[in-house]
């Protein structure tokens, strides 16, 4: 994001550009270009927010009008208003340059966001841990490489039968990194309760069967596979130690926060147990009548209900949806089997509320996969994706209530506000 203010003495020629390179029906609202490229330029300043998503809502603010992000064009704009990249080694030697950051991640990224080099100095990456024998973990530290200076970001790293203590290249890796890290040294730690845990989940076998044939998860595909009984594990101890509370990164505040939630282990685990049989036995249910339904002129709502079944249930979705969400899967899975009942005498009214909803889907859906492609996270994104499901409720099941007032109209709006 902070590339794309490129540098000062030609920040402002950018802006002209980029205005001068929207749609005319939308470009004929920022004339003449100049005057409001300064305007803008006057109210924002370089961050780590992209230039257009900066530039669009100062925009939006001065004239009211709305520039999805996917109407700039910044690809066409000439090679000097992007910055020259380099990717360097460590004595400081070029490896790669280029304009296009992209295409340095694939070729690169591999490369890059392996393990930050080491302090020999600092004593603070470790292998082999389980427990918490080592020193308190800062959220940065500085380091040099040859003739490079990092910043590396400390993270304990689930290594499966024990944890690490490693560098990592960026924040966010650290913090996502950190969390399953910890997830794994609780577990270590309290190793005979786990073993309690698992001889007493309630119902696993009979989930196991619902989970099955849930597919795989489109974006980690097959590898690295985990049984329920190990995806339940880390929710429980997820629910009873981290959910909600401050990050953990000294052994006192560790040892703290076993000792104080240690006794909620087995109520947790019934709650989620009983959460989790819930949705799978409401899954399987749907799954299977679906997969009877054979009638023909039913196949595009047939279609855009597996697609939304297997976006709600996959292998990892205990991991990857966030818990507030996964309480809402009794309620959406519901609403899909109240849209089967429908079919029997209402098709038709339907396909008119999937063509209501297949608009915006298809924008959601078409920015979604390229996040994806160039490794991104979008919040923005996400928040809609819920919002979206909360749709399918107020359009196909009317009688059940959403979480909230939501409408095509409304997510557009908020769409718009998010500066999508």
């Amino acid at each position: 994001g902070r590339a794309d203010w490129l540098v000062p003495g030609l920040l402002r020629d950018k802006v002209i550009a980029l205005i001068k390179g929207l749609p005319k029906s939308l470009r004929r609202n920022f004339v003449p270009a100049p005057d409001f490229a300064d305007r803008c330029l006057a109210a924002i300043s370089p961050s780590a927010t992209p230039l257009v998503q900066a530039l669009g809502a100062e925009l939006k603010r001065l004239t009211g009008v709305h520039v999805p992000e996917d109407a700039w064009s910044p690809e066409t704009l000439p090679d000097f208003y992007r910055l020259r990249l380099r990717v360097v080694d460590e004595q400081g030697k070029t490896l790669a340059s280029g304009r296009d950051l992209h295409a340095l991640q694939q070729a690169y990224g591999g490369q890059g966001s392996q393990v930050a080099p080491s302090l020999p100095t600092s004593g603070l990456e470790r292998e082999g841990c389980k427990d918490w024998d080592f020193g308190d973990l800062p959220e940065s530290v500085e380091t040099h490489s040859g003739a490079i200076k990092l910043r590396a970001y400390p993270a304990l790293v689930d290594c499966g039968d024990s944890v690490a203590v490693r560098l990592l290249d960026s924040a966010a890796n650290a913090r996502h990194a950190h969390h399953a890290g910890l997830l794994r040294l609780i577990q270590l730690k309290l190793a005979s309760d786990m073993r309690y845990l698992r001889k007493n989940l309630p119902g696993l076998a009979q989930m196991r069967l619902q989970y099955a044939k849930a597919p795989e998860d489109k974006e980690t595909g097959s590898g690295n596979k985990r049984d329920l009984e190990d995806e339940l594990v880390s929710l429980i101890v997820d629910l009873t130690f981290l959910q909600d509370q401050p990050e953990i990164r000294t052994r006192a505040a560790f040892e703290q926060r076993i000792a104080e939630c240690k006794g909620q282990l087995m109520s947790r685990a019934n709650d989620a147990c009983k959460r989790v049989g819930e949705i799978l036995g409401q899954y399987q249910q749907v799954r299977k009548r679906l997969a009877g339904i054979t009638q023909l002129n039913w196949l595009a709502s047939l279609n855009d209900m597996r697609e939304q079944l297997d976006s709600l249930v996959f292998k990892g979705f205990l991991q990857q949806v966030p818990y507030a969400h996964l309480k809402d899967y009794p309620r959406y899975l519901k609403a899909l089997a109240l849209r089967i009942d429908k079919l029997q005498h209402a098709a038709a009214r339907d396909q008119q509320q999937l063509r209501e909803l297949q608009g915006l889907y298809d924008d959601w859906k078409r920015r979604h996969t390229e996040a994806q492609r160039k490794g991104q996270f979008d919040p923005r994104l996400e928040e809609i994706r819920w919002m979206i499901e909360e749709l399918r409720v107020s359009l196909f099941a009317q009688q059940l209530k959403t979480a909230y007032p939501v409408s095509v109209k409304r997510i557009r709006r908020r769409w718009q506000e998010l500066g999508l």
